[in-house]
């Protein structure tokens, strides 16, 4: 054999059996990596407390009936490009003598976490997770906390296992993701411990779970109960995370605090009537309120409930709170909310609600909104509860009236505040807005009895997008409130293309006890003293006002006439003479309009009882312009005809 031929073959049975040796390495490589997982849950009464997986008792646990449970999956080997999912199992019902509610729902992880925990997680540093889902419409309440390479989560369910309304019954959600980034993914969720009746009526609350532990897993199956679940690559973590008997309290005294936008004393809840999913047009909840419960022993006067109260709680980020069972003198007890001055309490009727503790829970709900006055700009520019402008009421504001209202009023043309309770909006007056000169003055009437300095900001939408701008802030500057009327002027042209007056803007008007810190953002939020009042502005036009009429009575003519805009007029003058050809006329009236510079519209009437009968009068009525001119309408003629009454002759 030739030696090329040799060399050949040497090489050939090399290359066979090196691949041979390195087939399983090759494949391996070409694996997919496994994914493991780790699921806890927090122990809140161990020192120190933390994350924890497995089986927890009274030891570790020391949650309340209508809390939330902490929970935290952390999966590794994942890869980008790929769609994963799993499910997240938990014992909801069951049944028995007496059924018991087990886990109803899913919510945001640290609810009730007071001060709030640093989470678990794969990567160094434990980043801060983010919001990647909401729960609010499987059941739940909340959202989905994610670490930030995770995208693309759907949920669904909850999918129960068992569909027979007495059936012992456990609800599977579906989560489905994708990562951006690395090989590992966090979630953060919490597990609400169910109040009597919460998941079946009737039906005692988690404290009443009984026989084996109240259980939560999360899986790679819904064993079927997700019947038609989207393809992906489905893990689970295997492990049981338990929760023993006794590891929560019934919560005996339990309600919400919720914020009562409309001052009516009744909770708005929205179409489903449930405090837990925020619905369109539900009053929302309070989170950090302060509530405590007094003991009165046996003191059925409620006048005995010693120095101070027993136990203290703060509503949670639901709006939620309770006090646990507790083994003390009672039965008459007294729960009490603490209410800042800067609150106007609508329900109950006190701050504190007495009850004789001879049933299971007692619950009950405080409602309130803040001693506040708000404004009426379309909801774009910042107006509704909780971050629209407000000013609590106080010793600062602008013009003479001021009003309370429980949340903003927004409204197209800015004037719904001016029909809620009275027109406060009297403090601005915008007195000259000329074309040519490119002069924007406003005169600032406002009062103050405080020690502070009265600071004024203002805000044109110069460039109409629904809302303010940075460069929008068109006033700041300290102002004298002595009830006097005093005049702001700047250069318009400076916000806009040059001789481009705006035909219509929307502007807002805050007066603060004190210059804010940031005042291109000052258009939004809450304030302690001071006043907000919005307008529309939509002009020049002429005086829109009604030819006046004049009604001849028996002994008097009554002049009358109607405004629609009065933006740009000042007052009227009444003039009335016997020769309508005349240049002497005597100024018989003078008002001033009532809604001067604003666009709003009144009546007025006067009525001349200085007449002569069978004389005729005429009238020219003069509207005085807020530029300085007059604008005189059509003269009216009227007279009280003489009635001449003939004797009746009888026969």
């Amino acid at each position: 054999m030739k030696s090329t031929q040799k060399m050949s073959l040497y090489f050939w049975w090399t290359v066979l059996i090196l691949g041979f040796l390195l087939l399983p390495q090759i494949f391996t490589l070409a694996a997919p990596m496994a994914i493991n997982a780790t699921n806890y849950h927090w122990e809140n009464k161990t020192i120190p407390s933390g994350w924890f997986g497995g089986n927890a008792n009274a030891n570790q646990m020391d949650y309340t009936e209508g809390q939330v449970v902490p929970h935290w999956l952390g999966a590794t080997g994942l890869a980008t490009g790929t769609t994963y999912g799993f499910y997240i199992y938990y014992n909801y019902f069951l049944n028995g003598t007496v059924p018991d509610c087990g886990f109803d729902y899913l919510a945001t992880w640290n609810t009730s976490l007071t001060p709030d925990k640093t989470p678990p997680g794969n990567t160094a540093g434990a980043p801060t997770p983010s919001v990647d889902g909401s729960f609010n419409g499987v059941g739940g309440s909340g959202s989905l906390y994610t670490s930030s390479n995770v995208t693309n989560v759907t949920i669904a369910g909850p999918f129960p296992d068992d569909t027979s309304p007495t059936a012992n019954t456990s609800m599977y959600v579906r989560i489905t993701f994708e990562i951006t980034s690395g090989t590992s993914a966090d979630f953060y969720y919490g597990l609400h411990l169910a109040l009597d009746n919460s998941c079946y009526s009737p039906a005692d609350g988690a404290s009443g779970w009984s026989g084996a532990s109240l259980q939560t897993r999360v899986l790679a199956s819904s064993g079927g109960a997700d019947a038609t679940p989207p393809t992906a690559t489905y893990f689970g973590s295997g492990a049981s995370l338990q929760i023993n008997p006794g590891a929560f309290k019934p919560a005996v005294v339990a309600g919400y605090k919720w914020y009562d936008l409309n001052g009516d004393g009744v909770w708005q809840l929205g179409p489903d009537n449930d405090p837990n999913t925020f619905d369109t047009g539900e009053e929302p909840t309070i989170t950090g309120w302060t509530i405590q419960l007094w003991d009165c022993g046996a003191d059925s006067t409620y006048t005995s409930c010693g120095a101070s109260y027993q136990l203290q709680t703060l509503t949670d980020l639901t709006g939620f709170y309770t006090f646990p069972w507790i083994n003390n003198t009672g039965p008459y007890y007294k729960v009490c909310e603490v209410l800042p001055s800067s609150y106007i309490r609508t329900y109950p009727a006190a701050n504190c609600v007495n009850f004789n503790f001879t049933t299971t829970t007692f619950f009950q709900n405080f409602g309130n909104y803040l001693n506040a006055d708000w404004g009426d700009l379309p909801e774009t520019y910042g107006t509704l509860y909780p971050n629209g402008a407000a000013h609590i009421l106080g010793n600062l504001q602008l013009g003479t009236l001021i009003d309370r209202e429980g949340q903003g009023q927004p409204s197209t043309n800015a004037d719904q505040d001016d029909l809620v309770l009275s027109d406060d909006e009297d403090g601005i007056f915008l007195s000259v807005f000329t074309e040519y000169s490119h002069n924007l003055t406003i005169d600032v009437t406002c009062s103050y009895s405080g020690t502070g300095v009265p600071w004024l900001l203002a805000w044109f939408d110069w460039n109409a997008n629904n809302s303010f701008d940075a460069a929008e802030t068109t006033f700041n500057t300290a102002v004298t409130c002595d009830g006097l009327p005093h005049s702001l002027t700047t250069d318009w042209s400076t916000f806009v293309e040059p001789d481009v007056r705006p035909e219509s803007i929307y502007f807002r008007v805050r007066l603060f006890e004190g210059q804010p810190a940031n005042p291109t953002l000052a258009f939004l939020g809450l304030a302690v003293n001071g006043e907000v009042e919005d307008y529309y502005w939509y002009g020049p036009t002429a005086a829109t006002v009604s030819e006046p009429t004049a009604i001849a009575g028996s002994q008097a003519i009554n002049i009358g006439w109607e405004t629609f805009d009065e933006m740009d007029i000042l007052g009227f003058r009444l003039y009335r003479s016997t020769d309508p050809s005349s240049q002497v006329r005597q100024l018989i009236y003078e008002t001033p309009a009532v809604f001067r510079g604003r666009q709003r519209g009144s009546t007025y009437s006067f009525t001349d009882t200085n007449i002569q009968l069978g004389v005729s009068y005429t009238y020219w009525l003069d509207v005085l312009m807020k530029d300085g001119s007059t604008m005189t309408l059509d003269p009216i003629t009227a007279s009280v005809l003489l009635r001449i009454y003939l004797p009746t002759i009888l026969r």
